[in-house]
């Protein structure tokens, strides 16, 4: 794997990611490898953005995300929640702003 962290599977107690699934080349892998070295019984916390729910918002940010991430590294219109689900992640608690 291209982006494995370097701590045994299920080492840590608690794993912090700040707004970085937006960068992450593959968003579903890195919440893989937060997984992995997660104990069962650890927690994932994660403070992220993404697309907006806002239709007009959220064409504009599609339109733009490319030039964008290319600038700034951000894919702005990421779905964080999608992508933790699809890591075999399961949120306990959500806060959308």
């Amino acid at each position: 794997m291209r982006g494995q962290l370097a701590f045994r599977d299920g080492s840590s107690g608690t794993v912090v990611s700040t707004l970085g699934t937006c960068t992450f080349p593959d968003p579903v892998e890195a919440l893989r490898e937060m997984r992995r070295v997660c104990r069962p019984v650890g927690r994932i916390l994660l403070l992220e953005h993404g697309r907006s729910t806002r239709p007009g918002v959220a064409a504009w940010q599609d339109r733009r995300a490319a030039k964008h991430a290319a600038y700034l590294g951000c894919w702005w219109n990421r779905e964080p929640l999608d992508n933790v689900r699809r890591a075999g992640l399961e949120p306990r608690s959500t806060t959308r702003t």
